[in-house]
């Protein structure tokens, strides 16, 4: 990817396109050096069908009040999410 086709405005982070089915959605946007603090993992052992997790912390003006978001993310949902994202490019 060129620099260019990693812009984002920060303070409008919607893709311009075919993104219509998500217009009424809020968008956010995670600046490079907060992608770090993403991470998608087993919520517990890693047994086949158990649930995953997947966190971020987002920024805070105060860095005191960061608060880890905790997603979860059911084996179904993780399916979709692969197939969702299989052929994307990094």
């Amino acid at each position: 990817m060129t620099e260019d086709t990693d812009a984002v405005d920060p303070e409008d982070p919607r893709p311009s396109g075919h993104f219509g089915r998500f217009r009424s959605n809020t968008w956010h946007y995670i600046p490079d050096d907060l992608a770090r603090s993403i991470s998608l993992g087993p919520a517990t052992d890693g047994e086949p069908g158990d649930d995953w997790v997947l966190t971020y912390t987002p920024e805070r003006r105060d860095p005191d009040d960061r608060e880890k978001v905790l997603v979860r993310v059911t084996p179904r949902a993780l399916h979709e999410l692969y197939i969702e994202t299989k052929n994307l490019s990094p």
